[in-house]
């Protein structure tokens, strides 16, 4: 609590706007180290040296026991934190015998690993281990329980970050000793004195995190001059409301729903405000409060637009979607697109759409119309500048001679998937007979939708199915119907202000969950998708000159073979279909560096 009759304290500016008055009551939440030196501690005396230690310092040190003496349980857990992981937990040594009160003795001399603190019948006790004594045994000690506690001798080795923030007692110094490192890393070592070996004492300055009344977080900087007074011991009531995330509110047992929270701050709404269709953004204002009915796992589908255009479109389809799909060819940018959709789907039929001159001896060229069915990545080796290297190539087979070709995978070659078959597949059809991601259109839409954004789409990308964990929620004063929060993409911070259920148990689990397609944000459909959302430039060639003298070389504008549907001609690729040489024809007639199909758009 904010103490004494002096006037308000307050800070503003671009990083604090707040202020105190005498009675304010704050919660200390954390301590957040700003800046670290070090004085350099020789021979058990300071000297003038002070070091400027960066807090990212990756290198280790080891601990100086604290000479000083806790005199009381009280005291010590007051100055020292205990954590749950092993290298949190402190050890200490009685220095006095001390008789414990279910009848056992602490020796003089005893090791202790202090665990934690417990709640006993007689209040707050410190948990302890004896890591001396045969099977260890635990015991507990009173607040009040006198003696002499000392630190124990401790050759672990520690971070600069477990350091400042499990190892260094309230109002007491640090004294440690550098982990010299080996001469790989000798670079990060220079920030102390050559040959250094002694030991240094740290000083950290710390900001403040507080927690205030009404459940904001804010930042105490040091500077900041006021006096405060320990009130913990003297609260009878919580004045203040811990802040939560939606993704710790999702984790609860489903017991605890419904429940209100009241909004507190949030980081990013645009995600909530594009994908609910029944979610009103006002709802997430600071101080509303929303009643959350319950949580549920729904899969959903990823889809995205293919579009020549930077700013594609990405949606989220229900389960329950109805529409209609077709299968469209794909387009690869280059022989390593080709391999990553063949590594997903198996054996793929395609027509090269541009010409290709392979600049090392044993791969292939092509021409423009000359098909091939991707079989296998293959690796072999090559002569380059007179030395043997090992490259990955693809293996195909040429249509319709079967003929083996070895195609790099750098070659840039645009080419254009052959499609055998016009079927008709709903989405978990589509998905459950070809691996994803599917090339597809929608030729007949969802009649239950009120709006099909899908039916409007030449092409789309099916990504697949992903798991979406929502909260169930309406706004607490009003009648509007329940809606959706994506937890995993909405950065909202609520406090619980009520477990009180102003529905029945019936209600609640029958409440439907929106069957509607919503969009999704850039940033939301890669978080969902996950690393691959955005698939590994191709490989870079060899550097090697051009040995192998072709005629593909002097093509500049390579013109595509004549294929249409009236053709009388013997046809020149058996395996590609009317509809799909006509396709590639017009592509060509059209822009043949602006294809309609894109599977893997260029890196940028």
């Amino acid at each position: 609590m904010v103490e004494g009759d002096q006037r308000s304290s307050s800070v503003e500016g671009t990083l604090y706007n707040f202020s105190f008055s005498p009675g304010d009551v704050i919660r200390i939440i954390d301590l957040i180290p700003t800046e670290l030196k070090a004085v350099v501690l020789g021979r058990g005396r300071l000297r003038e040296t002070i070091l400027d230690v960066p807090l990212f310092y990756k290198g280790d040190f080891l601990l100086i026991p604290d000479p000083g003496t806790y005199e009381t349980v009280d005291h010590l857990v007051s100055c020292i934190k205990i954590g749950e992981k092993k290298a949190e937990q402190p050890r200490f040594q009685n220095k006095s015998k001390i008789s414990l009160a279910e009848g056992g003795i602490l020796k003089k001399g005893e090791k202790l690993a202090l665990l934690g603190i417990e709640e006993g019948l007689s209040g707050k006790m410190l948990k302890c281990q004896l890591i001396k004594r045969e099977n260890n045994p635990v015991v507990r000690l009173p607040m009040n329980c006198r003696g002499m506690f000392q630190e124990c001798h401790d050759d672990n080795y520690y971070t600069l970050d477990q350091i400042l923030t499990w190892k260094i007692p309230v109002g007491r110094s640090r004294a440690v000793k550098p982990v010299p490192r080996i001469p790989e890393c000798e670079e990060s070592f220079s920030m102390f004195p050559k040959d250094f070996s002694g030991q240094l004492v740290l000083q950290p300055t710390y900001r403040v995190k507080a927690l205030l009344a009404g459940g904001a977080e804010t930042m105490i900087p040091t500077e900041l001059d006021f006096e405060i007074v320990d009130i913990t011991d003297a609260v009878t009531r919580k004045p203040f409301v811990a802040p939560i995330c939606l993704e710790d509110i999702y984790a609860m047992p489903n017991d605890k729903f419904p429940l209100t929270v009241q909004i507190l701050g949030d980081k990013d709404k645009s995600s909530l405000i594009a994908m609910s269709q029944g979610c009103n953004p006002t709802f997430f204002d600071v101080g509303k409060c929303l009643t959350i009915l319950q949580r549920a796992e729904v899969k959903k589908y990823l889809v995205t637009e293919v579009s020549q255009h930077s700013a594609m479109k990405h949606f989220l389809v229900p389960r329950s979607y109805r529409g209609i799909f077709q299968r469209v060819p794909r387009t690869f940018q280059s022989v390593y697109d080709l391999e990553l959709a063949r590594e997903r789907s198996g054996v793929i039929k395609v027509i090269a759409t541009q010409c290709y001159a392979a600049d090392i001896e044993g791969l292939s060229s092509f021409r423009a119309g000359d098909g091939f069915r991707a079989i296998k990545r293959v690796n072999i080796s090559t002569s380059v500048e007179r030395q043997l290297q090992y490259i990955s190539v693809l293996e195909c087979e040429k249509c319709p001679t079967y003929d083996k070709v070895l195609l790099p995978m750098h070659a840039i070659g645009e080419f254009l998937e052959v499609l055998e078959d016009r079927k008709r597949f709903t989405i978990q059809e589509l998905l459950a007979q070809h691996n994803p991601p599917c090339h597809a259109k929608v030729i007949a839409k969802d009649q239950s939708l009120p709006s099909d954004l899908l039916f409007d789409t030449s092409e789309l990308k099916v990504d697949g199915e992903v798991n979406m964990k929502y909260l169930v929620a309406k706004c607490a004063h009003a009648s509007a119907k329940p809606f959706e929060i994506p937890v995993e993409l909405v950065k909202v911070m609520v406090a619980i202000t009520s477990k009180d259920s102003p529905f029945t148990d019936e209600r609640v689990q029958n409440l439907p969950l929106s069957e509607t397609i919503g969009h999704l944000s850039a940033d939301d459909y890669t978080l969902l998708k996950g690393c691959d959302a955005h698939p590994a430039p191709p490989p870079l060639p060899p550097k090697s000159r051009s040995t192998v003298p072709s005629c593909y070389q002097n093509q500049i504008a390579p013109v595509p073979p004549r294929m249409t549907k009236k053709s009388t001609h013997a046809d020149p690729f058996p395996l590609l279909h009317d509809e799909t040489a006509e396709l590639l024809s017009k592509t060509h007639l059209h822009d043949c560096g602006k294809l309609q199909n894109i599977y893997f758009k260029p890196s940028v």
